[in-house]
């Protein structure tokens, strides 16, 4: 099977998340000293419009890690969503002017 070329620009993104969890077992590991404790994953997109969304925890702090085509899902939409889950994530549930 060919992988598609082309879009219909009126469908939405399917996302996928994936949250891989706080484990007590990457406090253990060896960080260098002065530098956070970050651990994050990724994946392909499911094709074209997919958006594949991974979070991970340590004991300092939370990394949101998405993937997604650029040419296909507006990268400025995706980071304002990210910014906004870290920075007001009840807004997300707020209704949206332009939300289909």
């Amino acid at each position: 099977m060919e992988s598609p070329t082309t879009v219909a620009p009126d469908l939405l993104p399917t996302v996928t998340f994936s949250d891989l969890g706080k484990s007590p077992e990457l406090n253990r590991l060896s960080f260098l000293p002065d530098g956070p404790r970050l651990f994050a994953g990724s994946a392909p997109p499911e094709g074209p419009l997919g958006l594949t969304v991974f979070m991970s925890e340590t004991s300092q702090g939370v990394t949101l890690n998405a993937t997604f085509h650029d040419n296909v899902v507006d990268p400025e939409r995706v980071t304002a969503a990210l910014d906004m889950v870290a920075t007001d994530p009840i807004a997300l549930l707020k209704p949206s002017a332009d939300a289909r």
